[in-house]
């Protein structure tokens, strides 16, 4: 996902360790619109199990539906039912360091913040 913006959450679902969150971003470019994901955690926050992509029919179901139990149920499904791709932390600089390195920029972080 290339230019995506800050994600906006829409919904929170928890039961017991694990909780769903539908995000909504924007993909950047001419064609670039809304893109939902549903992320599941487990271990109360602590584990990121991954998130799948949904599409606007789902979105609106999910936001729908008002009992949690339901919207659990219907989250896991939908999650067992996509790819799940991995969680991959952004919040670190990727690649080689550069010459300029701590002299025009500042030196990278020795470890991320959660």
């Amino acid at each position: 996902m290339v230019g995506v913006a800050m994600a906006r959450t829409l919904l929170r679902v928890m039961r017991g360790e694990f909780a769903f969150y539908l995000t909504e971003g924007s993909k950047g470019g001419k064609k670039g619109g809304a893109r939902w994901a549903l992320y599941r955690t487990s271990g109360y926050g602590k584990i990121k199990d991954g998130f799948v992509f949904v599409n606007s029919g789902d979105r609106a179901r999910l936001l729908a539906m008002t009992n949690d139990g339901e919207r659990m149920d219907a989250c896991q499904a939908l999650f067992d039912s996509k790819k799940r791709r991995a969680y991959v932390r952004r919040c670190e600089i990727r690649g080689p360091s550069g010459r300029w390195e701590g002299l025009a920029f500042k030196p990278r972080p020795q470890e991320c913040a959660t």
